[in-house]
């Protein structure tokens, strides 16, 4: 969700996000057109990936696939799935930090 919201991300884009859209060297970010996604008015969008996005996403960078998956690794099958995989990794942690 951060990465999303850093990158500027649109709903459904951080869904479709794959590794070889990803330039760490340029800090760039490329999305494409793909089946599934389709961007407005464009086959592409670029758009700046600071160096905070690119510190926590450097260490779990693949060659090819989904940036975003599900526990099990498949691709998340809704936006809302996104925000539920947030939840469950960064809102609950807090909430029981705070708890305890």
């Amino acid at each position: 969700m951060a990465t999303a919201y850093y990158a500027g991300l649109r709903n459904s884009e951080p869904r479709f996000l794959t590794w070889d859209e990803i330039d760490f060297d340029r800090s760039l970010i490329t999305i494409r057109n793909k089946p599934g996604l389709t961007l407005k008015n464009c086959g592409f969008r670029s758009v700046p990936l600071n160096k905070e996005r690119r510190e926590i996403l450097l260490p779990p960078r693949k060659e090819k696939g989904r940036c975003f998956t599900d526990p099990k690794g498949r691709q998340l099958e809704s936006a809302s799935k996104l925000y539920h995989e947030f939840d469950r990794l960064i809102v609950r942690p807090s909430r029981r930090q705070v708890l305890l």
